[in-house]
């Protein structure tokens, strides 16, 4: 894909679509929004318009390898330091109107993955262990209890204390999905998909 048809000369590397916005990551490692900013989803800030019709450019980011959309914010993941910035409106939180470094619960690890629902993220760390956040009513972050919103990136316990290394996540509306592996008894190494959250009604 060739952002040139907004004006840029310059290939795309990855796409995410949110409810209203998108968001591509160039092979250079910039990255570019348009679409509704009314939810601060763009990360243009509160005082621009509340719709960018073409991808621009958030210069604040460099070096980015991955981004992901929920519905009304955006993730980034930078090269090299594993630090995730996030914009946007997610569940209950303040908007965050420009790219800001997610600190609280992720500022000691190496992020290797990102991923966004609807209103929740998960982040998954060098270490392969396991951090969500956002909404939380259908139990979709994994903490163990049904309140509204966890704030900040925390740790999906369940998964540290069974010992078990999560390997991939994938976030849907009201769910989440991560594979997961351990040692059978007889020694070999398994993978396991395990879900939480409501995926109907």
């Amino acid at each position: 894909m060739l952002l040139g048809e907004f004006g840029l000369q310059t290939r795309a590397k990855q796409v995410a679509c949110g409810e209203e916005h998108l968001c591509v990551l160039d092979v250079l490692g910039n990255v570019w929004t348009a679409g509704d900013n009314s939810a601060c989803a763009t990360g243009h800030g509160e005082d621009n318009e509340d719709e960018i019709r073409e991808p621009q450019q958030l210069t604040a980011l460099e070096s980015i390898v991955a981004v992901a959309c929920g519905a009304t914010c955006c993730l980034a993941l930078e090269k090299g330091t594993g630090a995730v910035y996030m914009w946007g409106t997610l569940s209950e939180c303040d908007p965050v109107p420009v790219p800001t470094q997610v600190k609280e619960g992720l500022q000691d690890h190496d992020i290797v993955q990102i991923e966004a629902g609807r209103q929740h993220c998960a982040a998954i760390t060098s270490e392969s262990m396991l951090f969500t956040w956002g909404e939380n009513s259908r139990g979709e972050c994994g903490q163990g209890h049904f309140d509204s919103c966890v704030v900040a990136p925390t740790l999906v316990r369940e998964f540290d204390d069974e010992g078990d290394l999560v390997r991939k996540v994938s976030c849907g509306a009201r769910h989440t999905a991560a594979v997961t592996s351990g040692t059978s008894k007889l020694g070999f190494l398994v993978g396991v998909v395990q879900c939480f959250g409501c995926w109907s009604g």
